[in-house]
């Protein structure tokens, strides 16, 4: 549904999908891309312990990063802020909302972080 979307947008790039966390590490040392779409249920590592890894790679530090998670707890919601993580959203339902964000955040890569959403604020 997201790669779907994100080929819809015209002007996001997908360089890889990674199906674990260590391919999403993996994925990221290798092509370096400028944001990333975390599953916090990915097996293995789940997706905020891979954020955490690549963070603490070179450039990770100003990675735009939107992790999704249908199960958002205070716990999860403290780890993703300590993680510098742009967005925490629920299940997508509509993938819109981040392809947006993306967009937005292309379109102002100066900006120091965008600001962080609610998770119950988010759509």
């Amino acid at each position: 549904m997201l790669k779907d979307a994100f080929l819809a947008e015209g002007n996001i790039d997908i360089c890889a999908i990674a199906e674990t966390g260590q391919e999403l590490i993996d994925g990221y040392r290798r092509y370096r891309p400028q944001a990333v779409v975390a599953n916090f249920g990915l097996p293995g590592l789940d997706g905020l312990a891979a954020i955490r890894a690549i963070r603490k790679m070179t450039g990770g530090e100003k990675l735009f990063v939107i992790v999704i998670s249908h199960l958002i707890s205070s716990s999860i919601s403290a780890e993703a802020e300590e993680l510098d993580v742009d967005y925490l959203m629920p299940e997508v339902t509509d993938p819109r909302g981040i392809t947006e964000r993306i967009c937005h955040f292309r379109r102002t890569p100066e900006t120091v972080r965008l600001s962080k959403v609610n998770a119950a604020k988010a759509r």
